[in-house]
């Protein structure tokens, strides 16, 4: 029986907490985006700068998460948009563990 921890990689809880708090960023860009629509330099600004660059950190720690062996990329496996994968325990190429 494996242990509890064993399902989930610490990068893909990291992942999914940096997601979690993007989406609430999102949110809160669009409750504020309704009433303040009229002035450009409103809160609404601050919250979609906010999540813009959230967004662009979550895709540099993601691109950052490597094998040591084989340094394959574990989140960004290739070029096609549909090469994106969680990230495991273990490298999907060479079956190293990434932790």
């Amino acid at each position: 029986m494996p242990h509890k921890n064993e399902f989930m990689s610490k990068y893909k809880k990291n992942i999914i907490v940096f997601l979690s708090v993007l989406i609430a960023l999102i949110i809160l860009n669009t409750l504020f985006e309704e009433s303040l629509v009229e002035d450009l330099f409103a809160l609404t600004n601050i919250f979609y700068w906010l999540a813009m660059s959230w967004g662009i950190f979550i895709a540099v720690y993601a691109l950052k998460i490597r094998c040591p062996k084989c340094h394959s990329g574990q989140v960004f496996r290739g070029i096609s948009a549909f090469d994106i994968r969680w990230p495991n325990k273990k490298c999907f190429k060479c079956n190293e563990y990434i932790e």
